[in-house]
């Protein structure tokens, strides 16, 4: 891929002049051009946080209390994994902090009430464990932890391969092009349902605007996929992708905060949740 192209604005005002002299206003810089500093610059962050659409797991009712209408999800933290935030609605849902998880204990008291049904007095419940946190960090595996870095780096991979499957594209013959465009049907369909960056369908040329008070540029196609990125082109940060309906919003790029692990006396472990729920289940008697 070509080198970053400068990008400038040139002012409009002022009287006339020869017309050839006076530089005209460029526009964004083509996705070719702009993509390789775009992802260089997200894998050097330091940290930032990604909110994105519930999907199934939103549809939930355990999860609607918490995420309220929004129906989306919050992922803050470190790119090198040493601290994550899952948040809901504004609500940290979940903590990762080294090697320590916890989890809020609204949540905990929904997740562990479902399946034991009137057994158990439910505002009892959530009134115990109001403020309290579970620590979850002996039930963590590897397959549990959140690594917004590898996220970053697994959605470069994908756009990457999206670009080389253009470029075969454009090298097959005639004859072949109905088994390849099949082959990287399957291919681009795998990858978007792992990972919202995809550069196969998206336009070259870009358009200036601004979104949430801030200016992007954004590369679209036909169909409603679309990258915007900062109008930086020294830092042109992901601000939101949109692929096959799955849109992921990118802020707080290298302002994120370490969360303050929650205090001693309001962590309770298994055990201690496992004696509530018999208490409980015993008084509910």
């Amino acid at each position: 891929m070509t080198a970053l192209s400068a990008f400038a604005l040139t002012s409009c005002s002022g009287g006339g002049g020869g017309g050839e002299e006076e530089d005209e206003p460029q526009g964004p810089p083509t996705l070719s051009d702009i993509d390789d500093a775009m992802w260089d610059a997200m894998e050097s962050a330091d940290s930032v946080t990604v909110e994105g659409d519930m999907g199934e797991i939103g549809e939930g009712e355990d999860f609607q209390e918490f995420l309220g209408d929004s129906g989306t999800l919050s992922v803050s933290g470190a790119m090198d994994g040493s601290f994550t935030v899952i948040s809901g609605d504004g609500e940290p849902l979940m903590m990762m902090i080294g090697d320590e998880a916890f989890v809020d204990g609204g949540i905990t008291a929904s997740l562990a009430a479902a399946p034991m049904g009137d057994a158990i007095d439910m505002d009892q419940l959530e009134q115990e464990l109001e403020g309290k946190w579970l620590d979850l960090s002996s039930e963590m595996g590897s397959d549990d932890e959140i690594d917004l870095g590898e996220m970053i780096a697994d959605g470069r991979e994908t756009w990457e391969e999206g670009a080389e499957e253009d470029d075969s594209e454009g090298d097959d013959s005639a004859s072949d092009e109905s088994d390849s465009d099949e082959s990287n049907g399957e291919s681009s369909s795998s990858s978007s349902d792992e990972n919202p960056f995809n550069s196969s369908s998206l336009e070259e040329e870009g358009t200036e605007e601004e979104r949430d008070g801030e200016s992007v540029w954004a590369y679209s196609d036909d169909e409603g996929n679309e990258l915007a990125v900062r109008a930086d082109e020294d830092a042109p940060y992901a601000v939101e992708v949109t692929n096959d309906g799955t849109t992921a919003r990118f802020t707080e790029w290298n302002e994120v905060d370490e969360p303050e692990r929650p205090a001693d006396d309001d962590v309770m472990d298994q055990q201690d949740l496992e004696s509530l729920l018999m208490d409980l289940m015993t008084e509910s008697q």
